[in-house]
């Protein structure tokens, strides 16, 4: 999504976390509880540093994808995702 701040989706989803729901509709991947939105919180934050670094780095969005340094997070049916959210974090972060 051009419009997520990754920063603000990871506080939120501490505060998701924070109500320890035993069941959680994600809108997309499949049904969790607290513990698959600590995951995705844990990737979120490997992605936003890998991703803060490569820009250190002067890498770019190509040259990361190329080097396929996107931690391996991605549930089946969501490796599409890759390229769009690699593109829009280096945007964000760069």
């Amino acid at each position: 999504d051009g419009s997520c701040d990754p920063d603000r989706w990871i506080s939120g989803l501490k505060e998701i976390v924070a109500e320890e729901y035993e069941i959680v509709i994600p809108g997309h991947g499949p049904l969790c509880g607290s513990e698959g939105i600590t995951e995705q919180i844990e990737f979120l934050k490997q992605f936003r540093d890998v991703i803060k670094a490569a820009i250190e780095d002067g890498l770019t969005a190509e040259k990361f994808l190329d080097e396929q340094r996107t931690p391996n997070y991605y549930f089946e049916g969501a490796e599409h995702r890759v390229k769009v959210s690699v593109e829009h974090w280096f945007g964000h972060y760069g």
